[in-house]
């Protein structure tokens, strides 16, 4: 039930959330003036390590 509420609204922690929308607009406001970045150059926590895995990386990683 969580997996599907996650996956359509996000994150269920509030500084994930807040990260993500301020993400959003800094990535709005570098295209507004021709940047060319993804979402991810400003996501400033969450690191790509971090990210969420599948089930064959995780156990990749724990083994």
């Amino acid at each position: 039930m969580w997996a599907k509420y996650r996956n359509k609204y996000g994150p269920l922690s509030p500084n994930q959330r807040d990260e993500r929308i301020a993400a959003a607009q800094m990535l709005q406001l570098s295209a507004l003036h021709g940047g060319k970045r993804q979402l991810d150059d400003f996501m400033l926590w969450t690191k790509p390590e971090e990210r969420e895995l599948s089930l064959d990386e995780a156990m990749q990683q724990w083994v």
